[in-house]
């Protein structure tokens, strides 16, 4: 991420992913930390999982085409 110091930003082990009884809503990821402690919750709106699912496959098709 270019321009962002996340020098100072803690680091999460693994995730997890849930979801919510409201239709409105989107996933909710659970970072945790290498105990396994959750860190944070992000939750994410249903227009902003589509966002997200677009800017992963541009990241993954850039570092593939960088790969071959």
């Amino acid at each position: 991420m270019p321009g962002i110091d996340r020098d100072n930003i803690p680091k999460a082990a693994s995730f997890d992913l849930c979801e919510c009884g409201d239709p409105d809503c989107g996933p909710h990821i659970v970072a945790c930390d290498a105990a396994g402690r959750p860190m944070v919750e992000i939750v994410i709106s249903r227009p902003g999982t589509l966002t997200l699912i677009g800017q992963l496959q541009g990241m993954l098709y850039r570092k593939a085409a960088h790969d071959d």
